[in-house]
């Protein structure tokens, strides 16, 4: 079993911090596997939305790609941490050694997560109970919109007709599923990508860690939170600047290209510097050497 570590909850924070060190040690070559990483996902998304006859197919070519593309950014993270240059080629290192059907299933988590909860609604709720939550918010904003007062007594009534405990049940426990998908991605993909480690045995690791260290896996969200609003903000100033030069069209591409050229890099130093902080990190292999190869890991 993976030896895990137990930190405190302020390592989380100066996992993030991590992230920008890393980043701010090579910006530009990792800000532009960020911004190629970024560009991959928007066109797949415009095809998409062009070619609505393959837009399905797009889109899960786009999903099952992310994974694979976020690990070989952490690998990217990772050379420039050992002072190598970030590559290109580096976002396709998850293709590598057997490791592209394991970083996949990074995608499962999320399907079985809608699947059960979907289920879980229809049990707990049902449809009757769905629609009577839509037909007494659409009257709620009819009256609003007629500047009618709601009187109290109005309001006691339309409650009493919902699913109100069975509804609050629900939503608890999809917060907890949230919970478990987040903390089963957290830490997968480096162990895959660093230590060759199968799909299913990186996700219950990850799993196992970031319950062990709950404090600090919440501190680490809260943060990236933070510096998410942080980032919108100016991104926006920059945005009505940049529109009354180049166009709002090309320049929301631009903000686009720099908003993943930085937040991308910096979100996968941070998993990068939590991996190493919570796992018994073993002795890496160098570059351009092949990782060593594992029974559970299939070859390509």
């Amino acid at each position: 079993m993976t030896d895990i570590r137990k930190v405190p909850a302020a390592a989380g924070a100066r996992w993030l911090m991590a992230g920008f060190t890393v980043w701010r040690s090579a910006p530009l070559r990792l800000g532009q596997l960020g911004m190629l990483f970024g560009l991959v996902v928007m066109l797949g998304v415009t095809l998409s939305a062009l070619n609505p006859a393959l837009g399905i197919v797009l889109q899960l070519l786009i999903l099952f790609a992310v994974p694979v593309m976020m690990g070989g950014l952490i690998w990217a993270v990772r050379e420039a941490e050992h002072g190598r240059l970030p590559r290109p080629g580096h976002l396709l290192e998850g293709t590598r050694n057997g490791r592209m059907p394991h970083l996949m299933l990074a995608v499962l988590p999320y399907f079985l997560a809608g699947i059960v909860l979907g289920l879980l609604q229809l049990l707990l709720v049902g449809q009757e109970g769905v629609q009577r939550w839509l037909d007494v918010q659409q009257e709620l904003q009819q009256l609003s919109q007629s500047g009618q007062q709601v009187s109290q007594e109005r309001l006691y009534e339309l409650a009493a007709t919902l699913p109100v405990y069975r509804t609050l049940l629900w939503m608890a426990i999809s917060v907890l599923t949230t919970l478990a998908v987040a903390l089963m991605l957290a830490l997968m993909l480096p162990q895959v990508m660093f230590e060759q480690r199968n799909g299913w045995q990186a996700l219950a690791a990850s799993l196992r860690a970031g319950l062990a260290n709950l404090p600090a896996m919440v501190v680490l969200y809260a943060s990236v939170l933070v510096s998410l609003v942080a980032l919108n903000i100016a991104a926006f100033v920059v945005l009505l600047v940049v529109s009354l030069i180049l166009g709002p069209a090309l320049g929301l591409v631009l903000i686009l290209m720099l908003y993943t050229g930085t937040l991308l890099p910096v979100l996968a130093g941070a998993v990068y510097a939590a991996w190493k902080d919570l796992f018994a990190v073993p002795e890496l292999p160098t570059a351009g050497s092949p990782a060593p190869a594992r029974q559970d890991v299939f070859e390509a």
